[in-house]
C-alpha cells in the first residue's frame, strides 16, 4: 500500500513541479546553426545552477532533442519514462514578440522514439542549437524558486492535515474513528516524504522543510490505539478449526488483544471457500478465498475483505498441509492492512 501511494506521490509532485518550468525567456529559439551554447557542455550563464535544474537532449531531430530534454529533467524527480516506438504528446506551437513557444498538450498521438508513462503538463524547452553535424541539442529549465514554492505549500498543507488528523485521534472516544484519524495522520505524512525528497532536491542547500511530526511516534500511537482494542477470533464453518488457531495467533501478532470468552470491541469471523483439488501439469492445486467478516461489539456487520489462497503440492497427499502454510502465510502478511482497511 505504502509502495503504490508512494508510486503515485512521485508521478504527482513531477506534475507540479514540471508546471513551474520558467516560461519568462519566451519559448525554445530557433534551432539555427551557430556559436555552441555554453548550456551544451552543462553550465549556463543564463540558468545558474543555483537558480536553475536543467535537463539536455540530443537527437537528430529537434522534436525528439524536445522531448529528451524534458525526459532528463524529469528524470531528477524520478519519472518513469521508457524508450518505445510512439509517445503521447504532441506540442502546441505559438509566436510570440518573435519567439516560438512551446507547451504540452494531453492525449494526442505522434511518432517518436520516446515514451513517457505519463502526460507532464506545463513543460517549456527554452532553447534548441544546432552543432552543423545533424544534431539538435534542447535545453529545458526549471526555476527552484518557483518549484520550491509550490513544494513548500503542499507540505504545509499536509503538515495542517496531520495536525488535524492527531487532534481527532486523541480527543474521538470511539476505537473505530481514534484508528481511522491515527491511519490519516500517518498517510499525510508518508505522502509529505515524497515532497520532501523533491524539496530537498530543488533547494540549494539540500534542506528542505524537516517536519515538525515524527513517523515514527505517530505508528506508535496507532499501535498503543490497536493494543488496547479487543478482538474475538471466530470460524464460520466448525470444520475449520485450524483456521481459528491461525486467525488467534495472527491477531496477536498484529498488535491486537485477543479474547475467547471474555466480551470484544470486535469479532472476527473467518470463511474459507475452496474449490476441488485439480491436477495440472502433474502438479495438484486448491484454489480459493478466505472470507474475513468483521463485527462490532453488538454483532453488527462492518465490513467484508476476501483474499485469495492458492496451494499447490507435487503429490495430493502434501496438498493439504501445503494449503495450510499458505493460509498462515497469508494471514501474517495481509491482516493487519486489512484490518485497518475496515477502520478508513
Amino acid at each position: 500500500m505504502e509502495a503504490v501511494m508512494k508510486s503515485r506521490n512521485i508521478l504527482f509532485i513531477c506534475c507540479l513541479l514540471v508546471s513551474g518550468l520558467v516560461s519568462c525567456h519566451g519559448g525554445a529559439k530557433s534551432g539555427a546553426q551557430g556559436d555552441k551554447p555554453d548550456w551544451v557542455d552543462g553550465n549556463s550563464r543564463r540558468y545558474p545552477v543555483d537558480m536553475y535544474l536543467t535537463g539536455v537532449g540530443v537527437a537528430p531531430d529537434p522534436a525528439l532533442a524536445r522531448d529528451r530534454a524534458r525526459v532528463e529533467l524529469a528524470k531528477i524527480f524520478q519519472v518513469a519514462v521508457t524508450e518505445q516506438g510512439q509517445d503521447t504528446q504532441r506540442f502546441e506551437r505559438t509566436v510570440s514578440e518573435g519567439e516560438t513557444k512551446e507547451s504540452n498538450l494531453q492525449q494526442v498521438s505522434r511518432q517518436s522514439s520516446l515514451y513517457t508513462d505519463q502526460i507532464i503538463q506545463g513543460i517549456e524547452v527554452s532553447e534548441i542549437w544546432e552543432d552543423g553535424a545533424g544534431q539538435y541539442h534542447a535545453l529545458a529549465v526549471l526555476s527552484r524558486q518557483q518549484a520550491g514554492m509550490r513544494l513548500r505549500q503542499e507540505i504545509k498543507r499536509l503538515d495542517e492535515a496531520t495536525g488535524q488528523y492527531v487532534r481527532s485521534a486523541r480527543g474521538y472516544p470511539d476505537s473505530m474513528a481514534k484508528i481511522a484519524a491515527a491511519q490519516k495522520a500517518i498517510q499525510q505524512q508518508q505522502e509529505r516524504q515524497s515532497y520532501q525528497r523533491s524539496l530537498q532536491i530543488v533547494d540549494i542547500t539540500g534542506q528542505g522543510l524537516p517536519s515538525p511530526w515524527n513517523i515514527a511516534e505517530l505508528q506508535a500511537d496507532l499501535n498503543d490505539v490497536l493494543s488496547r482494542i479487543y478482538f474475538k477470533p471466530q470460524v464460520v464453518n466448525s470444520q475449520d478449526q485450524p483456521l481459528l488457531e491461525m486467525l488467534a495467533a495472527s491477531l496477536a501478532e498484529a498488535g491486537f488483544r485477543v479474547v475467547r470468552d471474555a466480551p470484544a470491541n470486535y469479532t472476527l469471523q473467518g470463511r474459507l471457500a475452496l474449490d476441488d483439488e485439480t491436477v495440472q501439469g502433474g502438479w495438484h492445486w486448491r484454489r480459493g478465498n478466505l472470507e474475513l467478516i468483521l463485527l462490532d461489539s453488538d454483532d453488527t456487520p462492518v465490513g467484508t475483505r476476501t483474499l485469495p489462497i492458492k496451494a499447490s503440492a507435487a503429490q495430493s497427499g502434501l496438498l493439504q498441509q501445503r494449503l495450510m502454510i499458505e493460509i498462515e502465510t497469508v494471514l501474517k502478511s495481509r491482516l493487519r492492512d486489512t484490518l485497518l482497511e475496515f477502520f478508513q
